[in-house]
């Protein structure tokens, strides 16, 4: 984004937190595919804050066909061309081959699978939310209808937009490929929290500490590596198009800059840095350790983060944190934070403002950090 002008927060005083994560049968909650509540052979359960369900019932209902591997403890789930594997306590799930990580792992209680009710639905493309009130885990999939009209109400317009409600696209991808790439918003903004921004932290882990000197050199390191996610992502779609591009002619155009080319399709999806986030601060603490977060603009959806942050010291030591929203609240952030092998909850703060909230995630980190160093 290189727009790390755009900054709030400073290091506060450490303070310490501690929280007591527990499995727990969730005897009142319900489960809801398309509006019709799930009958579950045994009740669901609550693992670290996050809701497991049995997993024949939630695939079934998803219309996947099931399969059971019992040498390997591995489930299969296939619908159409997807075909989505789980493993038994491990913190993967695989779609079509690609591994997507797990807030926590499937498990067998009671002679009974359970997955995790979130991670499984959105790899068959539903949406899920959480009813706090009814305490309910509400499921839509992508084969119901999101609106329908009543015969008695008028038929909505089928103009198209003015130019002023949709700008004109600039970039040189179809209509049909854009589309595609905005509707991969959320698996991409997974993928880059979750995945491919802490796998690149720590395979780079002896060069953060000097990238984290000041906050244009972080906040332009943390955001080239959002373009580059997406740019992949965008490639992809391009390969398995039906659209025909002649990127000869295309690079005339743009001066064989292939980045500016790439540059003008993401702000046309509104996936470009710009777009995404807030801003960038990086700090360094009296001990020495460098810190850096990185803030999204919005987090709307139960399975985004807001903040994104680095620990770094001198030795080559790095850490990872998240502050995301969860199916079971929607008034706090969860405290995490992300390894090369798991994702640990570690507390809950609630939500304020971002300033309030950026320092809170800054405090949570440096508690951690520091205690541990010492």
């Amino acid at each position: 984004m290189k727009k790390s002008n755009k900054i709030v927060a400073t290091l506060l005083a450490l303070g310490m937190v501690s929280t007591s994560m527990t499995s727990l049968a969730a005897d009142d909650i319900k489960i809801f595919v398309d509006d019709k509540q799930l009958e579950c052979p045994v009740n669901p359960i609550i693992e670290n804050e996050r809701t497991l369900v049995p997993m024949r019932a939630i695939f079934e209902a998803l219309g996947a066909k099931v399969d059971w591997n019992g040498e390997t403890r591995t489930v299969t789930a296939t619908r159409g061309d997807d075909v989505m594997k789980i493993t038994i306590d491990s913190n993967e799930l695989f779609k079509n081959d690609e591994s997507i990580a797990l807030d926590v792992p499937a498990k067998i209680v009671d002679d009974s699978t359970l997955v995790p009710v979130r991670a499984v639905s959105e790899s068959f493309d539903a949406k899920v939310s959480w009813n706090g009130e009814t305490q309910s885990v509400i499921i839509v999939t992508d084969n119901q209808p999101t609106e329908t009209v009543a015969p008695s109400e008028e038929p909505k317009s089928t103009e198209e937009p003015t130019a002023t409600e949709k700008p004109a696209k600039k970039s040189n991808i179809s209509d049909e490929d854009l589309e595609t790439l905005k509707g991969q918003k959320d698996i991409i903004r997974y993928q880059f929290e979750q995945q491919y921004l802490p796998n690149y932290v720590f395979e780079n882990k002896s060069s953060m500490y000097k990238n984290m000197m000041d906050i244009q050199t972080f906040g332009d390191l943390m955001f080239d590596q959002w373009d580059k996610l997406v740019k992949t992502k965008v490639i992809e779609i391009q390969v398995d198009s039906k659209t025909e591009y002649n990127m000869s002619e295309i690079m005339k155009e743009y001066n064989d800059d292939l980045d500016a080319y790439y540059d003008d399709i993401l702000a046309d999806a509104e996936l470009d840095a710009e777009s995404m986030f807030t801003g960038a601060t990086a700090v360094e603490s009296d001990s020495g350790v460098r810190y850096g977060i990185v803030v999204f603009k919005d987090a709307d959806s139960m399975v985004e983060c807001k903040m994104l942050g680095v620990a770094a010291t001198k030795d080559g030591k790095v850490r990872y944190f998240t502050a995301e929203n969860d199916i079971m609240t929607t008034t706090s952030w969860f405290f995490c934070e992300v390894t090369d092998t798991k994702r640990i909850d570690i507390g809950v703060f609630d939500k304020a403002d971002e300033a309030t909230d950026l320092q809170v995630f800054t405090n949570y980190m440096a508690s951690v950090v520091e205690k541990d160093n010492k």
